[in-house]
């Protein structure tokens, strides 16, 4: 995952759930859903609209070992992530 660290990159996935309004954004957590799969997912920051179960695309930058206090701690996250909806 080392690789990965700020660096944009760009996902596909199925909004698992979500938090609007945490800090100014909305937490959500995409699942990867091929075949029913949700052995990944990955936590993600946006300013975008989200729905659960909407399919989308996030392109934000990777940042490791993330911790925003009160028990909040993240050992890969996506921050800042442009949304784009999926059909």
């Amino acid at each position: 995952m080392k690789k990965y660290e700020h660096k944009r990159i760009t996902v596909h996935g199925k909004v698992s759930k979500l938090m609007s309004g945490v800090m100014g954004r909305t937490f959500l957590h995409l699942i990867d859903n091929q075949a029913g799969s949700t052995k990944y997912d990955l936590t993600v920051t946006t300013r975008d609209q989200v729905a659960v179960n909407d399919f989308v695309t996030a392109q934000g930058v990777i940042t490791l070992n993330k911790n925003f206090g009160s028990g909040y701690f993240y050992e890969i996250i996506m921050e800042d992530a442009r949304i784009q909806k999926r059909n």
